[in-house]
C-alpha cells in the first residue's frame, strides 16, 4: 500500500512539473558590418521629423533576448526613443537578428514599446511580425541593383498573428530596391560609400480600429555606413508629401572603447566621434513603432 501511495505521488509530482521549453533559432551567431547590431556600449542621437514635427530619437545597444515571441528565438535588442517638444512619445526595444534561412542578412522581429502620442497612449505594447523583414541583405548584394519584397501583419499581442487570436493587425507590404553605394552628407559629415536602399510600401490603416481614415502608401530612402549602421532614414507619405520619419546621425557615443589587437598604445578616452570613414563598432536600423513606417 505504502509502494502504491509513492508511485501515486510520483505520478502526481511528474503531472505538476512545469514543462521543459526549448529554444528556438538563435539570430544572434551572425553579423553585419553595415549595421553591426552585435557590438555594445554604444549611443546613437539622431535629429529628427515625426509627422513633420522636430523630434529627437535615441538609439543604444539592448542585449540579447532568449526565448522571445511564439518561437522561443534569440534576437538582439536595440533600445530606442523619440521625444517632441521634451515629451517621449514612444520608447522601448526593437528586436532584430542575423541568419534566418542561413542568410547573413539582417531582420525585424518585432517590437516592444511604450507609446504616448497625441491621442494614442499604450504601455508596454509587446508585438510581432507574422513574417519577419530583411532590411539588410547580404554585402555581395551592394550595387547589384537587387529588388526583394515584404508582405506581414504586425499582430499585437506577439504571437497572435495568423492564430485569430490577435487584438490587432496591421497588415505592411513593399518592396526593397538595392541603390548601390554614393557619398552623401549628414549632420555635417560626408560619408562615403554609404550603401543606400530605396524602398515602397503601404501600411494599411484604415480597417485598424485605431482612428485612421486611409491606408498610409509610402517612400523611403536609408543610408548605412559600414562600421556604424544607419546615418539617414526618410519616409514621406506618397500621397501627401508629408514627412512620416525622418532621422540622420548628428552623435554617436561609445560607453567603452572597443580594444584594437592593432592598438598603437595611444589612449583610449571611452567614447568616439562618428566617423565616416571608419570602423566606430556602431550599428542601428529603421525605427519600428507600429505608427506610420514600415515596421
Amino acid at each position: 500500500a505504502d509502494a502504491d501511495a509513492d508511485a501515486d505521488a510520483d505520478a502526481d509530482a511528474d503531472a505538476d512539473a512545469d514543462p521543459v521549453i526549448e529554444p528556438g533559432p538563435d539570430y544572434t551567431l551572425c553579423s553585419h558590418p553595415y549595421d553591426p547590431v552585435d557590438l555594445e556600449g554604444w549611443t546613437k542621437t539622431y535629429a529628427a521629423v515625426f509627422i513633420d514635427q522636430v523630434a529627437v530619437s535615441t538609439e543604444s545597444f539592448g542585449g540579447i533576448r532568449r526565448f522571445w515571441g511564439s518561437d522561443y528565438i534569440s534576437v538582439f535588442a536595440r533600445l530606442e526613443t523619440m521625444e517632441q517638444a521634451g515629451e517621449e512619445i514612444w520608447s522601448g526595444e526593437t528586436y532584430v537578428g542575423c541568419g534566418l534561412d542561413d542568410r547573413e542578412a539582417l531582420s525585424t522581429f518585432g517590437w516592444a514599446h511604450d507609446i504616448d502620442y497625441d491621442t494614442y497612449e499604450y504601455d508596454d505594447v509587446e508585438v510581432d511580425h507574422t513574417s519577419s523583414r530583411v532590411y539588410l541583405p547580404e554585402v555581395e548584394l551592394i550595387g547589384s541593383g537587387t529588388s526583394w519584397t515584404f508582405d506581414y501583419s504586425i499582430a499585437y499581442p506577439a504571437g497572435s498573428g495568423g492564430l485569430g487570436l490577435g487584438l490587432l493587425e496591421i497588415p505592411v507590404s513593399g518592396t526593397y530596391t538595392d541603390e548601390g553605394r554614393k557619398d552623401i552628407e549628414v549632420g555635417g559629415v560626408v560619408y562615403e560609400d554609404a550603401w543606400h536602399i530605396s524602398s515602397t510600401y503601404v501600411m494599411s490603416l484604415a480597417d485598424s480600429g485605431l482612428g485612421f481614415t486611409r491606408d498610409y502608401p509610402a517612400i523611403a530612402d536609408f543610408y548605412f555606413s559600414e562600421g556604424i549602421g544607419l546615418i539617414k532614414e526618410v519616409h514621406l507619405d506618397s500621397e501627401t508629401s508629408t514627412v512620416i520619419l525622418q532621422k540622420e546621425l548628428i552623435d554617436l557615443v561609445w560607453d567603452d572603447v572597443p580594444i584594437d589587437e592593432d592598438d598603437t598604445g595611444d589612449e583610449d578616452t571611452g567614447s568616439s566621434e562618428v566617423d565616416p570613414a571608419g570602423d566606430t563598432g556602431d550599428s542601428a536600423s529603421e525605427a519600428d513603432t507600429g505608427v506610420p513606417s514600415a515596421d
